[in-house]
């Protein structure tokens, strides 16, 4: 078999001048309430309701709201810049899985939600990050620690399933930290 076109491809890659990076952050944490009352939440329209300043379009929904095959976009909401997302998992009340593309990364965020008891559900957060060029390993480098980005939306998280409301950003901060 003729593999000579397929051997080229594999070795420019190998000696390409630039080294993508790659990044993966991973976190588990509890939330005092059933995973029916936290997954409807992962949503693109719903984080609206707990994410401070957070904004979507959505491209592509058959309900609205998040489903198999969901398309939508957001802004400026974080240090990469905007993206144009796909629900690619849609398993409710126990997983969803989105891929974002933007213009310099792809990134994979998972998140499973386990019953640990009727009002205890460990929510596991799996991002990972795949640079497309030079200002992606950039990004990738100034992506906030598993630490930062637990406390963080499990703090949004907990504020809104408790109260009903967006987390005031006074609130965050000072719960979260600075920088």
């Amino acid at each position: 078999m003729n593999t000579k076109d397929s051997l080229k491809i594999v070795e420019r890659y190998q000696n390409r001048a630039e080294i993508l990076d790659q990044k993966i952050i991973s976190f588990t944490g509890e939330l005092n309430h059933p995973p029916e009352s936290i997954f409807p939440l992962l949503c693109p329209v719903r984080e609206a309701d707990w994410i401070p300043d957070w904004d979507a379009q959505l491209l592509h929904t058959t309900s609205g709201y998040a489903e198999e095959n969901c398309v939508f976009r957001t802004y400026d909401s974080d240090h990469k810049g905007g993206g144009t997302w796909i629900c690619i998992t849609y398993n409710p009340s126990r997983e969803i899985e989105y891929i974002r593309v933007s213009p310099h990364l792809v990134t994979r965020i998972r998140i499973i939600l386990t019953l640990l008891s009727p009002n205890v559900t460990l929510i596991t957060w799996n991002k990972f990050h795949s640079a497309l060029d030079s200002i992606g390993n950039k990004q990738i480098g100034k992506d906030h620690s598993a630490d930062k980005m637990k406390k963080s939306l499990l703090t949004m998280l907990a504020y809104y399933l408790d109260n009903g409301e967006i987390i005031p950003k006074i609130k965050l901060a000072m719960h979260v930290g600075h920088g």
